[in-house]
């Protein structure tokens, strides 16, 4: 990490530093596909470089991983992680609403109602 500068938060009352992470690119990590948010991840960044369909191949990818009850992927260890929907309605809304997936989408909305 490269130290870049120091801030204050005056909501958090305290101060911060600023720095830059160099990614470690000598062992990249080739399974990057069995994680549901990874994908995401991936599918947003092939959007925004304007490579829609790249991005809705790997959302196709990404229903694959959905098991009816929420991402079963590499991660997945007995609980659901929700954040996973979060991240599928995100892109789902990114890729105006295809309808694949939409009864996904529609699971996902529920576990917003749900009560923690």
């Amino acid at each position: 990490m490269i130290f870049i500068n120091k801030t204050y938060s005056r909501k958090f009352k305290a101060e911060f530093n600023i720095v830059y992470e160099i990614a470690d690119t000598s062992c990249p990590m080739k399974d990057w596909k069995e994680y549901a948010d990874l994908t995401v991840y991936m599918a947003l960044n092939e959007l925004l470089s304007g490579k829609k369909r790249e991005a809705f191949e790997l959302y196709k990818h990404l229903l694959s991983l959905w098991d009816g009850k929420g991402f079963r992927d590499k991660a997945f260890r007995g609980v659901y992680q929700t954040y996973k929907c979060a991240l599928f309605a995100y892109l789902y809304r990114a890729l105006n609403e295809p309808r694949e997936g939409r009864n996904i989408y529609i699971v996902c909305q529920k576990w917003e109602m749900v009560e923690l």
